[in-house]
């Protein structure tokens, strides 16, 4: 049920294997503990898998997207969940902390607002290093299984996701996972912020 994708000092992020899209992972962090970004169906033996590993302790979802049983997931968990607050609105039951880009979840843990797929996309943004970035459905795998910028027809607005994914180019970040995530074929990293920048040039020329 789980891949192991990184084990590097006081982090591991794994892959949830399951059949419901978009792709869902758990952070195991040393501060923040156990952070599943999207929640996959629930279930009881998916539950203990992953409790294997770390209790949960934050439910985050890039966007209304990822949300899949969320009051079974906070009642059986009691985590607390997480979305931008623009999108908030868009998930059900209420979540209960509601962020913007001033907002950390520890010292090194940001959100990047990247409104424009939905109303409030935001990423998660690990920053210490290897920097590690969770897009959500902001960008999709492209033709070099990179991240690349892709429009879809029901984007709130393309133009807005446009300038977000340009604010891109500033971070810094050794790994990259998006809400299409395939781990026999997704390339996600080293040399994440290079390659998905590169592709980025590539829709603006």
């Amino acid at each position: 049920m789980l891949t192991l994708l990184l084990d590097i000092p006081q982090r591991k992020i794994f892959h949830i294997e399951q059949k419901a899209k978009p792709a869902c992972f758990l952070i195991v962090d040393h501060k923040a503990g156990g952070i599943l970004v999207n929640t996959p169906d629930f279930s009881e033996p998916l539950l203990k898998e992953l409790t294997k590993q770390s209790d949960i302790d934050y439910l985050f979802f890039p966007s209304k997207f990822g949300c899949h049983d969320l009051q079974e997931w906070k009642t059986a968990t009691g985590a607390e969940s997480i979305a931008h607050e623009l999108e908030a609105d868009a998930i059900t039951p209420d979540i209960d902390l509601k962020v913007n880009h001033k907002t950390k979840l520890t010292r090194t843990m940001d959100f990047v607002p990247m409104g424009g797929r939905t109303k409030g996309s935001c990423a998660l943004f690990l920053k210490n290093l290897p920097g590690i970035l969770f897009l959500g459905p902001t960008l999709s795998v492209g033709e070099n299984q990179w991240p690349a910028l892709i429009e879809n027809d029901d984007d709130e607005s393309f133009e807005s996701r446009m300038f977000g994914v340009l604010g891109l180019k500033d971070l810094k970040y050794d790994y990259v996972f998006t809400d299409d995530f395939d781990p026999d074929a997704s390339k996600f990293g080293p040399g994440a912020s290079e390659q998905v920048s590169q592709n980025i040039d590539l829709y603006f020329k």
